[in-house]
């Protein structure tokens, strides 16, 4: 399994402590992304020119920093664990994986995959998930873009299943992720409303791609036909507001971030949005 990183969250990827897995790779190229080291699926460096102190980085590779950047060796990274690099992606067994997970157990309350996008490796993240659940009897989460066709195999095997609602329309879709995935996406979304309980979406508000009234009202009308299909009690919906916690890895990448002059929306914008959707008795948290 491909990783770009592994930590601790606290009541926001699930219930409760979890170790959360990040999978590196995504079938997406959101403009809004904040892990933009999340998206290639190859291992890259990260830069991080403001925790340069004593250390001069030219004296660690003479090619630094642009060098670094195209470097797939990363063995003066390695070597000299300089303050100022991080390497985003690693393999990790599922055996290595789980003897992680146990050693933390006496910690934890559930463990969660997130990405990137997990069902890009969904012979792997299953298996795991398996094991985890059947043997060491751990809750496990999954946090999701359902913008892939693997992502059929997840709903009803999970203990809780977390999902993005980006926009409501294919067109939305389109000029957010850069990619024709909307229809896959309400596909899938139709059908985990269907065979998964425990069942999470959450709306990014991005201001300039999903906030004007024709995507509101689309948004809202495809979570009244989920939340009307619903088996497992109401449809649980969280809104989210746009952020700008990202840019320090966009620069670290030698990248800029699309949206790096964009403002987050205002908290009463949101709020009206959350309003829109518990008129429709939808479980807005």
């Amino acid at each position: 399994m491909r990783i770009f990183a592994s930590g601790w969250s606290e009541n926001f990827d699930g219930p409760g402590r979890r170790l959360v897995f990040y999978c590196k790779g995504c079938v997406l190229d959101c403009v809004y992304c904040g892990n933009p080291e999340s998206i290639s699926p190859r291992p890259e460096i990260l830069y991080h020119e403001e925790r340069v102190r004593a250390v001069p980085p030219e004296s660690i590779c003479s090619k630094f920093p642009d060098g670094c950047r195209g470097c797939r060796s990363f063995a003066c990274v390695k070597v000299h664990h300089h303050g100022a690099f991080e390497i985003a992606g690693e393999t990790l067994g599922i055996a290595q994986l789980l003897r992680r997970v146990r050693q933390a157990r006496p910690f934890l309350d559930g463990v969660t995959f997130g990405g990137g996008e997990p069902t890009m490796q969904a012979d792997e993240v299953s298996e795991a998930v398996r094991l985890l659940r059947e043997e060491e009897k751990i809750p496990v989460a999954m946090e999701s873009n359902a913008a892939t066709l693997a992502f059929r195999e997840f709903p009803g095997k999970l203990d809780l299943l977390i999902c993005d609602l980006k926009a409501g329309t294919r067109e939305g879709y389109r000029a957010i992720t850069r990619r024709d995935v909307g229809e896959l996406v309400f596909e899938n979304l139709r059908d985990a409303a269907l065979r998964q309980e425990a069942f999470l979406i959450r709306i990014p508000l991005i201001p300039g791609y999903n906030t004007d009234d024709g995507e509101r009202r689309a948004m809202i009308g495809f979570l009244r036909s989920l939340n009307a299909a619903r088996k497992g009690g109401p449809l649980r919906v969280e809104v989210l507001k746009f952020h700008h916690m990202g840019d320090s890895k966009y620069r670290a990448l030698g990248r800029r971030n699309p949206l790096e002059l964009v403002e987050p929306p205002a908290e009463e914008f949101v709020e009206a949005f959350r309003n829109d959707l518990r008129k429709e008795q939808i479980c807005v948290l």
